[in-house]
């Protein structure tokens, strides 16, 4: 659920429910028997969201001042969001001994995201005339990221207990393309104390795409007593700063250029991690 998705008023609920099954894995045969290699081909992730939310009545949106009393006003927000990422690994593991094994893992991670956002809203001022105030505000932007890492694995077994040990290193671009584009449309709106006409409108396209995978390591236990198995297990992730993960190159976003000149790429034509 996002709360307040337009305004303090509505909220934007989605009810999603994915299977996402290891689509192909296997071993391939090799000459040594100490030595096993293997394949995994899965969807690790496949998520879409949805949301609309729509406000019709009478809000205090304007200081009193200007416009005495709650203004008429009708707001309407819709957001769309598909992420899916691919991952294909291929693996290698020798056995030393009867209590030693070692592994290293190469995986092959493909991640696409397109997204969409479309706010419009309309009031009408108290004052003679009644004069109307209005915004639309469409971002779009939609990217294809593919990066690798590396895991490598030790593993100890004993009479009555199991042992590993995995780290993963942080993510590597191998390639990274996208698209982002805004429009805004803005009449009649306060701005630096004055009603103003707003127009802002960028495209880009093939700008690079950048996604990280931060560097992670695990470990796990395995105890065999009389009655039962225990088992641990812990993983650690480190952190990523925000980032970008696309960003338009510098250009003119409002129109004309020079009317605006706070108003930039960075406030419409970034996409960020976090937030």
């Amino acid at each position: 659920m996002i709360e307040n998705a337009l305004g303090n008023q509505k909220d934007f609920n989605n009810d999603n429910f994915k299977n996402l099954p290891l689509l192909i894995s296997g071993l391939i045969p090799t000459n040594n028997p100490k030595i096993n290699m293997g394949y995994g081909f899965a969807t690790s992730v496949d998520y879409g969201f949805n949301g609309f939310a729509r406000i019709d009545g009478n809000y205090q949106v304007v200081d009193d001042a200007e416009s005495p009393g709650d203004e008429t006003t009708i707001g309407q927000l819709s957001l769309n969001s598909r992420i899916t990422e691919t991952t294909l690994g291929y693996g290698i593991g020798k056995k030393f001994n009867d209590h030693w094994s070692l592994g290293a893992t190469i995986l092959f991670l493909w991640r696409n995201q397109a997204y969409e956002r479309n706010l419009f809203t309309r009031m009408f001022l108290n004052t003679a005339g009644n004069p109307l105030v209005s915004g639309d505000y469409m971002q779009n932007f939609s990217y294809d990221n593919l990066r690798s890492q590396i895991k490598l694995g030790i593993y100890y077994t004993g009479d009555h207990i199991d042992i590993g040990l995995a780290l993963n290193s942080p993510s590597f671009k191998i390639f990274g393309k996208g698209t982002v584009a805004a429009d805004i449309t803005a009449n009649n709106i306060l701005y630096h104390g004055q009603r103003i006409d707003v127009l802002a409108n960028d495209r880009q396209e093939k700008l690079p795409s950048i996604y990280k995978t931060p560097w992670s390591a695990a470990t796990g236990i395995n105890i065999n007593m009389k009655r039962g198995q225990l088992g641990i297990a812990v993983q650690y992730y480190s952190d990523l700063k925000i980032y970008d993960i696309l960003m338009a190159k510098p250009a003119a976003l409002v129109r004309p250029a020079q009317a605006y000149p706070d108003i930039g790429i960075d406030d419409f034509l970034r996409v960020k991690t976090g937030n």
